[in-house]
């Protein structure tokens, strides 16, 4: 009686040593392992349907958006131009935003003359000393 549970306290104590020299330190039951690994399969599936409806959402507000004739400027999409004029630096992202340094000088609203390209880009912030 005694002497056997003392054996296999004795059995447990050296397969726990053992594990653990070989880093083997998971004491869950194969099932509670399995489940852990299909809760991180569906994470990550998850997250992966969160970011393809992401995509297909930024897609499709592409297909609304006015490219001019022929749509002209669609090959501006995505694109940024950068320039340094005096001591500012200026970005504006196309169909996106507009930044004079770290000073969003606007979004792209609308445009204001889709054939001669004239973008208007509002909201942005107040210049310091200068309008919106």
């Amino acid at each position: 009686g005694a002497a056997g549970c003392d054996a296999g306290a004795l059995v447990r104590g050296v397969v726990e040593r053992a594990a653990e020299a070989l880093g083997i330190t998971d004491d869950r039951s194969p099932a509670e392992q399995e489940l852990e690994a299909a809760r991180k399969e569906l994470e990550k599936a998850q997250e992966d349907l969160r970011s393809a409806r992401e995509s297909k959402m930024k897609l499709e507000g592409k297909l609304e958006r006015e490219y001019g004739q022929n749509k002209v400027w669609i090959s501006l999409d995505g694109k940024c131009l950068e320039r340094e004029l005096k001591e500012y630096q200026y970005k504006i992202c196309f169909f996106e935003e507009c930044k004079q340094s770290t000073t969003s000088l606007g979004r792209f609203e609308a445009w204001e003359d889709v054939e001669k390209g004239r973008m208007m880009y509002k909201g942005g912030e107040r210049c310091p000393g200068g309008d919106q």
